[in-house]
């Protein structure tokens, strides 16, 4: 029994380590061929592509090629008589799919493991990508925000990365004023700080009701607006940011009172629960693959569960869209948009198998 079932877990892993290969090379070829006109460092691109690849697109190949593998091992084996010679024998048909589901846990496991560990590397490829703060100012002065922290700019030069007439106001996380900053120059650091002169700072007590703001000068006061965890999510994408620091974000900004945080904070808790659940779909369409794979008949083609599976691809992926519409109008909570699919396909995967079974064991 080992070596039947060795068998059908490496057939199984074969499949999975090609397609997910020939797959991933492919999405880096079209990802490089997309930014071909801003190559400037070959090297240092392919790289990149390497490390984006697995951060974006793993969540995505390793379910589909998961269900290919599974189809191909178990519908070839179906085609070519092997598990008409495994029911004569008397074998249970779960001494064959339990392995490969073990397999297809330690997958999960692995894609997990793979994609958290890397996605720290592009959150880092967003940070030094990210255009200067002196660039994105007005000349003519302006009004900005970056988390927290708003600016008011009466003028700057962005060559000499100074501002005249400054006045800054770095909010709570609920949005009321904790403290007012305001210097007739500031400079910008290399590192992105903004150094105040002659700053005058006035400390509010927001959660003191009646207590008296606190006013003070300062010959010089450093901004550090690359440590505000509000700027790093305006400007980066959530799916680049580790999972920790996603979870830390939504823990920090859930009392927010800013207008249209809830309906965000709400979007970032599905997107948490989307990363925890993305490995797991390897099992799902593990899974989901092997009652279609089994109703291969010997002799005969596989186009005909192909088919069905282009069919069962399309109602999987339009009920996990039709979930995502009911949370975004908060009729299902971001936990129940995300695994509501997963959970109610594989519950009819489970009992397929089980009948199937049944009507083996029953059959003459």
């Amino acid at each position: 029994m080992r070596t039947l079932s060795r068998y059908f877990v490496k057939r199984y892993l074969s499949f999975f380590v090609a397609i997910l290969f020939f797959s991933s090379l492919a999405v880096a070829i079209i990802e490089m061929a997309l930014g071909f006109e801003s190559i400037h460092d070959p090297q240092q691109f392919i790289g990149w592509a390497l490390t984006r690849v697995p951060s974006y697109y793993l969540s995505d190949l390793a379910p589909l090629s998961a269900y290919l593998a599974t189809l191909f091992s178990l519908g070839l084996a179906a085609r070519w008589l092997e598990w008409n010679a495994i029911q004569a024998a008397g074998i249970a048909p779960w001494r064959v799919l339990a392995p490969i589901m073990f397999s297809s846990l330690c997958l999960a496991v692995g894609t997990a493991a793979l994609r958290e560990s890397l996605v720290p590397l592009a959150f880092d490829h967003h940070q030094a990508t990210r255009r200067p703060i002196s660039e994105q100012l007005n000349p003519s002065g302006g009004r900005y925000q970056y988390g927290r922290t708003i600016f008011e700019v009466r003028s700057a030069d962005s060559e000499t990365g100074r501002l005249y007439n400054i006045r800054a106001f770095v909010r709570t996380p609920k949005g009321r004023l904790k403290t007012a900053y305001k210097a007739p120059i500031a400079e910008l650091s290399p590192d992105g700080s903004w150094r105040l002169i002659d700053v005058t700072i006035s400390e509010y007590f927001p959660n003191e009701e009646g207590r008296v703001p606190i006013i003070r000068k300062e010959t010089e006061v450093s901004l550090a607006l690359t440590n505000d965890p509000g700027l790093v999510f305006e400007k980066v994408d959530s799916e680049s940011l580790p999972l920790p620091d996603l979870v830390m974000h939504i823990a920090d900004h859930r009392q927010s009172e800013y207008s249209g945080t809830h309906a965000r904070i709400l979007r970032l808790e599905q997107v948490v629960h989307e990363r925890l659940a993305d490995p797991w779909l390897v099992i799902v369409m593990t899974v989901l693959a092997m009652p279609v794979a089994l109703r291969v008949r010997a002799g005969r083609s596989l186009a005909p569960p192909a088919v069905a599976s282009v069919a069962l691809m399309g109602l999987f992926f339009f009920t996990q869209s039709f979930s995502d519409r009911l949370a975004a109008s908060q009729i299902l909570t971001p936990t129940q948009a995300v695994w509501t699919a997963p959970t109610l396909f594989i519950a009819g995967a489970l009992i397929s198998l089980w009948r199937e079974q049944r009507s083996t064991i029953r059959s003459p």
